[in-house]
């Protein structure tokens, strides 16, 4: 099976604030949304280099980047 790799849309970053580590920026306006870590960790493996359907990463984290592709955050 060939693997699936993802990339956040030009338009977002992550973003990481004292006691608020876990955030998306969007472009332009820069409103930021906080998220959960399991939400960032599936964030972050949107870097076009990562294959997300390796086993090592929990299914939970793969239904988020599904999420992200369907609410346009992320494009494979």
């Amino acid at each position: 099976m060939d693997g699936k790799y993802y990339i956040l849309n030009e338009s977002f970053c992550l973003r990481g604030y004292d006691k608020l580590p876990y955030a998306l920026l969007k472009r332009p306006g820069n409103p930021i949304k906080f998220v959960d870590k399991d939400s960032f960790w599936a964030l972050s493996l949107c870097d076009g280099k990562t294959d997300c359907t390796l086993p090592v990463f929990p299914e939970k984290v793969r239904d988020i980047v599904c999420e992200l592709v369907r609410n346009g955050i992320a494009r494979e």
